[in-house]
């Protein structure tokens, strides 16, 4: 199941939910970042969850958070395979949805890594199942959908510490929000072509510096990184669904020489191209299968 929840009017983006299952015989688990808040719930089975520099063990009915960049993967599997429900939950979700019910501190706590935060739950379960089942005709409860993930953000968030920051009113990310969508759908555009930030500033009608506060304010992430991420989620893509030799890769994906490929491609996922390539080619896939996890 893969579900995209778009809004009517101006047709962004607000959520993805999928699930996602994992065997014992798929020994390759990437480390990875992405652009998006996930929400990644244990629906059956047990392992181990990395996430940043902590190791914990996941079982059925643990939900874990996960920030913008922050690294993240299920190396071990220990029952016969581990299926989890997860949602991806974009800056225009939290910011024009959101932040009318949950302060500005705690908003700033789920979208900028960094801030120490609680990772793990293990009491909503009835929330992500509910979430689940709603999302398998997401015509039908589309605003059902979001009002579940308002009610279940709401309640994580109170959990959160409070973060002092006056950068993060509601109303300055509000004047800005549309100018960012901008340049974001810009990076889109042109993710395979060489990419100044200057060019990035100008479709959004923002000098570079306002452009990189305002980026980061409402994506936790510098254009660059989140340019990077998305590069580097299109080259996993074309690793593992074709045979194309890694360099025609590199440069498909916007990257200007195979070195510079290999450094960014690692430090995002944890390993080369050439490793990534090794490591899918041993897996037997399963249908349901999603690498997001």
């Amino acid at each position: 199941m893969k579900t995209d929840i778009y809004t009517e009017v101006s047709h962004q983006l607000l959520f993805t939910a999928f699930d996602s299952t994992k065997n014992q015989k798929s020994d390759k688990f990437r480390v990875h970042h992405h652009v998006e808040l996930e929400l990644g719930y244990i629906i059956s089975g047990d392992g181990e969850y990395h996430l940043e520099d902590d190791c914990y063990e996941a079982h059925a009915g643990d939900l874990f958070v996960v920030r913008a960049n922050e690294q993240h993967c299920v190396p071990t599997v220990y029952s016969d395979e581990l299926v989890s429900f997860n949602i991806h939950i974009t800056p225009h979700f939290l910011w024009t949805i959101c932040a009318d019910f949950i302060d500005s501190s705690s908003l700033h706590a789920l979208i900028h890594a960094g801030q120490p935060i609680r990772h793990r739950f293990c009491s909503y379960g009835a929330d992500m199942e509910h979430i689940r089942v709603l999302a398998e005709d997401p015509e039908k409860n589309r605003f059902a959908l979001r009002h579940a993930l308002l009610m279940l953000l709401m309640s994580i968030s109170n959990t959160l510490m409070p973060v002092s920051t006056d950068e993060m009113a509601p109303k300055t990310v509000s004047n800005r929000l549309s100018d960012i969508q901008r340049a974001i759908a810009y990076i889109h555009a042109h993710i395979t072509e060489p990419l100044a930030l200057e060019e990035i500033a100008k479709s959004a009608n923002m000098c570079r510096s306002l452009l990189c506060t305002h980026f980061r304010i409402v994506t936790g992430l510098s254009p660059y990184e989140y340019l990077l991420i998305r590069r580097v989620e299109m080259a996993v893509a074309m690793l593992g669904e074709t045979d194309l030799p890694i360099l025609t890769i590199a440069q498909r994906c916007g990257f200007d020489h195979a070195s510079n490929f290999n450094k960014k491609f690692k430090r995002i996922t944890g390993m080369t191209p050439r490793e990534y390539r090794a490591g899918r080619n041993t897996i037997h896939r399963q249908p349901s299968e999603n690498p997001t996890l």
